[in-house]
């Protein structure tokens, strides 16, 4: 149901009930409540609308993803927010289904035909472009499964990557920091911002992001040791070594 038939389907209740009501109010009451439910879950991460169900935000950790395209080139997927419904009783009764007779199937189906296996030349295909099957992982935990030698997300300034990448930076501008540290600990990466010696703010990743973001970064700055950012910030670069691999410092200057 789209959201101009939800409208419609709305005011023709609203009627039905004796309430005046039409299209316009009810796609206004839409977006209200839409509105509203945006910005409660964005405040409290979750939501609860009885008799419907309720609504939670579940952090997907960052990792390397294959891309749709089938094009064999992977791309750094940063942590994402997810919203998932979790319906009420009455929801799950009235969304029941119930088994259909073979004749009610093929009539549904229109009396398609199915093959139990792809023809020779297809699944000979498919053997070649399949990827190799991954372990099931913890949703914090990262697999790197590179093809070959290839590292396009170090020069495609549009992949999620170089977004995140950026966005690191750009976070240093509004927290007021002068310094930045990414360092690799045990079981996670740190992103640190200082202004002077107060931490301004604190970040933790997977630890398995850490040579994919500093890679990406001395990708940018060419060789050098040195960033320009937001047209004039000169960023300098310097490294040191930790137990747990190299710790990256990005100091304004």
């Amino acid at each position: 149901m789209t959201k101009d038939k939800f409208a419609s389907q709305l005011a023709k209740e609203m009627k039905a009930a004796d309430i005046e009501f039409n299209v316009e109010k009810a796609e206004k009451l839409i977006n209200a409540i839409s509105e509203s439910m945006s910005e409660g879950l964005s405040r409290d991460r979750n939501l609860i609308v009885s008799n419907f169900g309720s609504f939670e935000v579940v952090r997907f950790g960052a990792k390397i993803i294959n891309s749709p395209r089938g094009d064999n080139k992977t791309f750094f997927m940063p942590p994402t927010d997810v919203v998932k419904w979790h319906p009420s009783g009455k929801i799950r009764v009235r969304g029941t289904s119930s088994e259909v007779s073979a004749d009610e199937y093929l009539a549904l189906i229109g009396n398609a035909s199915f093959e139990d296996k792809l023809p020779e030349v297809l699944a000979q295909d498919v053997g070649v472009h399949d990827n190799p099957p991954m372990e099931k992982t913890d949703l914090c935990e990262i697999k790197i499964n590179f093809r070959g030698k290839s590292k396009s997300y170090l020069t495609d300034e549009n992949s999620p990557i170089s977004k995140f990448v950026k966005s690191i930076f750009t976070l240093m501008k509004t927290f007021g920091a002068d310094k930045l540290e990414i360092s690799p600990d045990r079981t996670e990466t740190k992103i640190l911002y200082f202004s002077g010696s107060e931490t301004k703010n604190q970040r933790s990743l997977p630890k398995d992001t850490h040579s994919v973001i500093v890679e990406k970064i001395e990708s940018l700055a060419g060789g050098s040791n040195e960033l320009l950012l937001f047209g004039s910030d000169r960023i300098k670069l310097t490294r040191k070594l930790t137990p747990f691999g190299n710790q990256l410092i990005a100091q304004r200057i």
